[in-house]
């Protein structure tokens, strides 16, 4: 199965692209996404890491959907488009669906989409009573991005 990530040279490069050869996406949490979830988990009061930890583990669904669609398609439920498995993702976990709203949110500064959890950087993470909150009266980003985790853990990693 080829993606459309997969292209054989980029625009400008006379010679042929070599293959991916990716990281497996259990070992980029271990590495880079649990120590983000760490820091923030240490500070939970720091906005910029709550920020930095929300668009990481936003963020691993990519690595799962270009990993798994290379090695074994059923793990991602054969999808073969990485907005169709974040659709898929959104669907059965409301905290994916809020966590990738906060991360786009702080990310693009504000959303166009009025349906969307929060609509602005502002709104993304608020910080509340020594916490962080997705939302001036939303969940826990911490508690979010646990129960994100989870879901990776649990079909994914």
């Amino acid at each position: 199965m080829r993606h459309r990530c997969q292209r054989d040279s980029l625009p400008g490069m006379t010679k042929p692209l070599k293959p991916m050869k990716l990281q497996t996406p259990a070992s980029w949490v271990a590495a880079v996404t649990e120590p983000s979830v760490a820091d923030f988990r240490a500070q939970p009061s720091v906005q910029h890491r709550g920020i930095a930890a929300a668009r990481e583990v936003y963020h691993v669904h990519e690595r799962i959907f270009q990993y798994w669609g290379r090695i074994d398609p059923s793990r991602i439920h054969n999808t073969d488009d990485e907005k169709d498995f974040a659709r898929y993702l959104r669907g059965v976990s409301r905290d994916f669906e809020i966590l990738g709203d906060a991360a786009d949110a702080t990310k693009h500064h504000a959303l166009r989409n009025t349906t969307r959890f929060v609509l602005t950087a502002s709104m993304a993470s608020t910080v509340s009573g020594g916490a962080i909150t997705v939302g001036p009266s939303g969940p826990s980003l911490l508690a979010t991005i646990d129960a994100v985790m989870a879901l990776y853990r649990a079909h994914y990693l």
